[in-house]
């Protein structure tokens, strides 16, 4: 009762607001659309702030904690917007009035194919790699911060081929319409709009690419799904093209500075000439060794300096 009232908007609180049972404050509502015109039934469920996928009737019962059984009296869907900006649809939603929380079965994500990861006193939703929802444990639950999505109901959202290229850190489109068809319902878009390489807006920058190359190792908050707890940055201080490496220890910036050596020549067809980075110990020894080997000029500058 107390969460439909939560989520109607004011103007409709009005006309419910001297019910007392949940059932017959939803009958109402129900009814208060059935009367609507078909453009005016579209506003009003937009209103409501609840997705009306709803099945009315006797659903069997559930034991309460205090042992106390109540009535399931519909079911239905529900779609959350998380607090990180993603929808979690939740289906065949029990309606029980006289349950004081919405709970979230673990089991029924499970389901849906999703990966919950428990540890430390909190909860992550994945779907694939992607984190959906997260939470914190409160007692012995683990409670989301969510909202009731507002949008259209019943309507499959498409998402944005150049949103999601910002999401994820400028994707290649090839790489993206692939990371579409494990992660993602539908994205359409049109192409992406080409960035040249070659781009030089300031006087200040070099002349040419790859005529030097900043590089840092930075800490990760959280380990990755792969292990890694570092990442390695280059970037081409004409184009500012950026490159980013994951790392799982700092003894592997030589191999994978290797990598990029080779790739980033052969495929513009320049030389590396200077790479800038800090003092730290994983550019010294080994990687000062193959820097002079390769004519590659190596400059140091003191740590946390642009």
């Amino acid at each position: 009762m107390a969460m439909i009232r939560k989520y109607i908007d004011k103007s409709l609180f009005e006309h419910v607001s001297t019910y007392t049972d949940a059932y017959d404050l939803w009958t109402k509502l129900e009814s208060m659309i059935q009367n609507k015109t078909p453009r005016n039934k579209a506003h009003l469920v937009r209103r409501l702030g609840i997705l009306l996928i709803y099945q009315k009737g006797y659903f069997g019962t559930v034991k309460m904690g205090n042992h106390v059984t109540s009535k399931i009296v519909g079911i239905g869907e529900v779609t959350l917007t998380t607090e990180n900006g993603n929808k979690l649809v939740l289906k065949e939603v029990r309606h029980v009035p006289e349950m004081r929380l919405n709970l979230i079965s673990v089991g029924k994500l499970d389901d849906a194919g999703m990966n919950n990861q428990f540890g430390d006193g909190r909860w992550k939703l994945y779907r694939g790699s992607m984190i959906v929802a997260r939470g914190k444990k409160e007692g012995s639950l683990y409670c989301m911060q969510g909202k009731i999505y507002k949008g259209e109901t019943n309507v499959a959202q498409e998402e944005r081929k150049e949103l999601w290229h910002k999401r994820l850190g400028h994707m290649s489109e090839k790489e993206l319409e692939i990371f579409a068809k494990d992660h993602l319902q539908s994205i359409k878009g049109p192409p992406l709009e080409l960035v040249s390489f070659y781009r030089s807006e300031s006087g200040r920058r070099k002349e040419h690419i790859l005529d030097l190359v900043h590089s840092d190792v930075c800490s990760t908050s959280e380990k990755s799904l792969g292990g890694a707890e570092y990442f390695i940055t280059f970037i081409d201080d004409h184009s500012r093209k950026l490159w980013v490496y994951p790392l799982k220890r700092k003894d592997e910036v030589l191999r994978i500075f290797k990598e990029f050596h080779t790739s980033v020549e052969q495929e513009t067809g320049k030389k590396l000439r200077c790479l800038r980075s800090d003092n730290g110990g994983e550019y010294r020894g080994p990687f000062e060794h193959y820097c002079k080997a390769h004519g590659i000029r190596h400059e140091k500058v003191p740590p946390k300096t642009p």
